[in-house]
């Protein structure tokens, strides 16, 4: 049955910080992708969304009653909670049916950040891409520091 719901729906997987090495290790190709920075992400940020919230970090797995629990409920038990290792993310999360057309308003980009691995041929795509853009936003890059074990975004 968890399987159903896995195939059932697509997760949209965002954080509230940028600044973790860890984060951009893991999901930006060890520092060679990009961060795209949003306001306001919501229900309402996507057409086609139907949860959204912030993740909830414990020790121990949820008890999901598939027969007799609301939908909503177990969909939520599933895809909003995470084992406790991994509360440095700070995770927000948007959950969508499978078959949903997902479209953003791209006026909710702030900014866009760099991996400090990231190639030449990706970054020049990348500025392309923002500079064709009718509202103007930010193109940074991220650094390690060498005061913290955070990344700089300058």
């Amino acid at each position: 049955m968890h399987r159903e719901y896995l195939i059932a729906f697509v997760v949209v997987c965002c954080s509230e910080r940028a600044d973790s090495p860890t984060m951009w290790s893991h999901y930006a190709n060890n520092h060679g992708g990009i961060c795209v920075g949003f306001d306001g992400l919501s229900v309402n940020s996507f057409s086609g969304i139907k949860l959204s919230g912030k993740v909830n970090y414990q020790n121990e797995l949820p008890i999901v009653q598939y027969f007799g629990e609301e939908k909503k409920r177990v969909v939520h038990k599933i895809f909003f909670t995470k084992n406790s290792d991994w509360n440095y993310e700070r995770e927000f999360r948007l959950v969508a049916e499978a078959d949903a057309a997902l479209t953003m308003d791209p006026a909710l980009i702030r900014e866009v950040m760099l991996g400090m691995n990231i190639d030449g041929l990706t970054e020049e795509r990348v500025r392309q891409m923002v500079a064709k853009r009718h509202t103007a936003f930010p193109v940074r890059t991220a650094h390690l520091s060498y005061a913290t074990y955070e990344m700089e975004i300058s």
